[in-house]
């Protein structure tokens, strides 16, 4: 689980201590291995070490030909193949860094990736990034952003005997959360691929107690959006989405929470185009991944790992192992020299 990682970096440091072409440090729970290539470029593949929370599924079941447990798929099976690989790719094609790193799975503010790049920022050097993410052995390019803000809808206290003597708040939010339902689900395209957008409701907070007519409603939203807008763009959006349900003289207002940008697919990334050629499929990636992290530094991404992306945080989530080899197989086909694969 997240914060939790001491014995799975345990054993990831271990395991890849006993391999001599590698080169292998520890930073915290954060585990970094390079293997130099016969090219000049350098080629990251990551994965994060950590899990949600158990769901009735902390202890691991074989169901041939399924393996179920947290973090089965997202991503305990992306780091398999990652540690696989690092064993078997002894003599690159490219130079490989591999980074195991914590805490993916909670804030930005704590995100391992981030910590790792502010503290080690010569690591960060590569003409690629591949992020082993469940997406079923296919390409997932890109991925959403996701913007979450507050809507503050004012209204004015009274007794709610007398409700003409104030504004019901709760009333007033009723156009806003009817705004909310009609957004539907737009399908920016973006290099060809067809992403999806949501707007969603995900907390509402009001009333005082059953003889007040309450004086504010805060109504919490999650904005999925394409990579056709960076993060100044999707709160532009947002203002204007409901700009006209808003009024400043009750003191309304947006105030804006986090936001996690959102990365564009970068088919066109030479590496990432060999791996295109290879697995002949990619999907837009509907949901936020470090993708975006990696090319807020300068390093195009894309996320490509065993597993469905479907079940991740599910209390039935499972990884095959014909997932896992597939995945292999192509990433060890596409790093390796010819004569080594």
């Amino acid at each position: 689980m997240s914060f939790n990682e001491d014995k799975i970096a345990d054993f990831i440091y271990g395991r890849l201590l006993k391999f001599s072409h590698l080169k292998t440090e520890r930073i915290g729970n954060a585990i970094v291995s390079r293997v130099t290539g016969s090219s000049k470029l350098n080629v990251i593949l990551a994965g994060h070490i950590d899990t949600v929370l158990p769901n009735g599924n902390e202890n691991p079941v074989f169901k041939a030909p399924r393996l179920y447990g947290i973090g089965a798929c997202d991503m305990k099976g992306g780091i398999s193949v990652m540690l696989k690989l690092a064993e078997d790719v002894i003599s690159p094609k490219h130079s490989i860094t591999y980074i195991f790193y914590p805490t993916e799975e909670v804030g930005n503010a704590d995100n391992g990736l981030l910590k790792l790049h502010q503290s080690n920022e010569e690591i960060f050097s590569a003409a690629a990034a591949i992020l082993l993410e469940p997406s079923s052995s296919v390409i997932e390019a890109g991925c959403q952003g996701v913007l979450r803000f507050e809507l503050r809808i004012k209204g004015e206290r009274a007794h709610s005997a007398r409700p003409y003597m104030g504004v019901n708040a709760i009333h007033r939010s009723l156009s806003v959360l009817e705004k909310v339902v009609d957004f539907g689900e737009p399908k920016p395209i973006v290099e060809g691929l067809e992403y999806h957008e949501s707007l969603q409701c995900v907390f509402i907070k009001g009333g005082i107690q059953g003889n007040v007519i309450p004086d504010e409603v805060i109504l919490t939203l999650s904005y999925r959006f394409a990579p056709n807008k960076d993060s100044v763009a999707a709160k532009e959006f947002i203002r204007c989405y409901f700009e006209d349900l808003l009024d400043l003289s009750l003191g309304d207002e947006i105030q804006y929470a986090d936001v996690s940008a959102s990365a564009l697919p970068s088919l066109n990334n030479p590496i990432i185009k060999e791996l295109k050629d290879a697995v002949e499929k990619v999907n837009p990636k509907l949901g936020w991944t470090d993708v975006a992290l990696f090319q807020s530094i300068g390093i195009e991404a894309c996320n490509f790992g065993p597993g469905d992306a479907e079940l991740a945080h599910s209390s039935s989530e499972y990884v095959t192992k014909e997932q896992l080899e597939e995945c292999y197989v192509v990433l060890k086909d596409l790093l390796s020299d010819q004569e080594e694969s």
